[in-house]
């Protein structure tokens, strides 16, 4: 069962220079050798793209003025956002990743007891209200809800 929906996203910084130029010839930040960069590299072909080891230095970056956007997985620049003013989640979701919960093979007891917690947590808005406490604003995706 697939929990949670994530994917690649952008966090824009709020600034009158960066709200007058184009997305697409601006500075894009993200971490090295990943998936983000080869996804900004198809959607933006024309965007300058600089490479950190890691989101801490790429936010650095970001907050510092010297990139415009930093890109990454959507919970990770929620939380950048949530916990700094001047920055903003922009363009939706730029990839789809879908999550599942590991569990010992065979134990079906504890996969079925997980999924119904989650389905029930879902539900009942639980699941809703610990997400956008956690990253500032509300699911993208609704989970996998199967008929009682």
């Amino acid at each position: 069962m697939t929990y949670y929906t994530g994917g690649q996203s952008l966090l824009w910084r709020r600034t009158a220079r960066s709200r007058r130029r184009r997305p697409g010839g601006q500075a894009r930040r993200g971490t090295a050798s990943t998936t983000l960069e080869k996804t900004i590299g198809r959607l933006a072909p024309d965007a300058r793209v600089t490479a950190f080891r890691d989101y801490d230095a790429a936010w650095l970056a970001l907050a510092q003025g010297r990139a415009d956007v930093l890109t990454g997985s959507l919970t990770i620049l929620q939380g950048f956002a949530k916990n700094n003013g001047g920055f903003k989640i922009v363009g939706g979701l730029l990839s789809s990743e879908p999550f599942g919960v590991g569990l010992r093979k065979g134990d079906w007891a504890m996969r079925d007891a997980v999924n119904e917690t989650l389905q029930d947590m879902w539900t009942a808005g639980a699941y809703a209200k610990l997400y956008e406490s956690a990253f500032g604003s509300p699911p993208t995706t609704p989970i996998e809800v199967w008929p009682a």
